[in-house]
């Protein structure tokens, strides 16, 4: 059995990464772009694509029970070995 709060670990592993690459990213159009109307539009639907999408995350995690466990393979018998009801039906 896998705990869902692992997959919620992994996520935030990546959310982070996400936000330091968006960061750095955000800091160079600043810093070194040009600014036109383009520059603004792509900053524009960056940004609240960014914050669209945290928002909808954010709505369906909340609704988890993240104390749950997720089962891969379920066993025959209880104790047994978990390739028994796969080599044996």
């Amino acid at each position: 059995m896998i705990p869902l709060s692992i997959f919620f670990i992994i996520y935030a592993i990546f959310l982070l990464i996400f936000l330091i690459f968006a960061f750095f990213s955000l800091y160079h159009i600043f810093k070194f772009g040009f600014w036109d109307f383009f520059t603004y539009l792509v900053t524009f639907i960056f940004i609240g694509g960014t914050v669209i999408i945290l928002f909808i995350t954010w709505q369906s995690a909340r609704q988890i029970d993240w104390s749950q466990s997720l089962v891969i393979f379920e066993t025959s018998q209880p104790g047994s070995n978990s390739l028994d009801g796969l080599l044996n039906p």
